[in-house]
């Protein structure tokens, strides 16, 4: 490969992930947010079950 060809596609893959940057901005909360809904239902659906053994 010649650097001309490389130089323009490390530019293409550049401009591609600058432009990208923002595409997961609130994907850490989301899941912070549904691990503590599913440990929630979890814990109340456990309770529940332990309820009928007493």
């Amino acid at each position: 490969m010649t650097r001309h060809v490389l130089s323009a596609r490390t530019a293409v893959f550049a401009s591609s992930a600058s432009a990208d940057r923002g595409a997961f901005t609130g994907l850490q909360a989301g899941v912070i947010a549904a691990a503590v809904v599913m440990a929630a239902g979890s814990a109340w659906g456990l309770s529940r079950r332990l309820a009928e053994y007493r």
